[in-house]
């Protein structure tokens, strides 16, 4: 709630106990004279009551901030997609044609999505060079186990972005 904001509801009392009988559905909002000016005269313009305003106001803020979120959630994912592509794509071209040229695509691939996502997937370069020196069905399988455990990390750091 803005400093200088207060919201008092109001109830009657039991005048012989204290208690509270009762409690009513409107409040009292303390607004700063300025605002209240503005609102008041908001209303007068469209024909409606202050409440009805401050309503519509609320429900205007609230599609605005869903909106920027779907926006960006969606931007967010479609550049998780794009760097999950990429590094998929450097991987099995590696597979197929275990070269220097291809594991510097991985390289190259890891280190952008280490400086544009935020997350580090050394892991897969470390054991394509591996895989390019012993050629082994166990390093093999590795590959495939990182790239995917990759892709898992990238997501995850998309997902935790997004909530928050």
């Amino acid at each position: 709630m803005a400093e200088g904001t207060q919201v008092v509801t109001q109830t009657q009392q039991n005048s012989t106990n204290g208690s509270k009988k009762s409690q009513s559905n409107w409040a009292t909002v303390k607004l700063p004279r300025s605002l209240k000016d503005k609102l008041k005269e908001m209303a007068k313009k469209e024909n409606k009551a202050m409440w009805e305003v401050v309503g519509e106001g609320l429900e205007c803020l609230q599609r605005d901030r869903t909106k920027n979120w779907a926006r960006r959630a969606t931007n967010d994912l479609d550049r998780t997609a794009y760097y999950i592509m990429k590094l998929m794509t450097a991987v099995e071209r590696f597979k197929i044609a275990p070269s220097l040229e291809n594991l510097e695509w991985i390289e190259k691939t890891v280190d952008q999505i280490h400086q544009r996502l935020g997350v580090d997937v050394g892991y897969v370069v470390n054991i394509a060079k591996r895989y390019k020196k012993t050629h082994s069905k166990d390093d093999y399988v590795e590959l495939n186990m990182m790239a995917k455990m990759a892709i898992q990390d990238i997501i995850l750091k998309t997902l935790l972005e997004v909530k928050s």
